[in-house]
């Protein structure tokens, strides 16, 4: 019992994770200077890697830093080499970081990208 009364009390940020999955786009949760937030969120799956596949011209084009989750410095590394221009880096630790930052902006599923104060994973300008 004192363990789920300690879960109980917990702030909602400490129990917040953003996650792999899909989502519509949205607005972002950002103040009014929304519009100048860019960032991409990513991890290491193969669903992200093809995501990316599909999004990296726009990535690099606008120059929207990119955060992965889950790499490791080599293939890090190699993801920039593959994607020249790509803006891209590790996800700092520790990961309560990320997700403070997740929860603030208003990503709560990735791959995504914020930028022009929306969030999206299917890019609204893609004809």
């Amino acid at each position: 019992m004192k363990k789920l009364l300690l879960l109980l009390t917990l702030p909602v940020s400490s129990i917040f994770a953003c996650e792999l999955g899909e989502f519509t786009a949205k607005k972002s949760n950002q103040y009014e200077d929304s519009d100048e937030t860019k960032l991409a969120l990513i991890d290491n799956s193969q669903f992200s890697k093809n995501w990316l596949a599909q999004n990296a011209d726009y990535l690099i084009t606008n120059q929207v830093p990119v955060l992965v989750k889950n790499i490791s410095n080599n293939d890090l590394l190699q993801l920039n080499k593959k994607y020249k221009g790509l803006l891209a880096g590790k996800v700092p630790e520790p990961v309560k970081m990320l997700n403070t930052l997740c929860q603030q902006i208003g990503i709560e599923k990735y791959p995504a990208v914020v930028d022009k104060g929306v969030i999206w994973q299917v890019n609204p300008e893609r004809k």
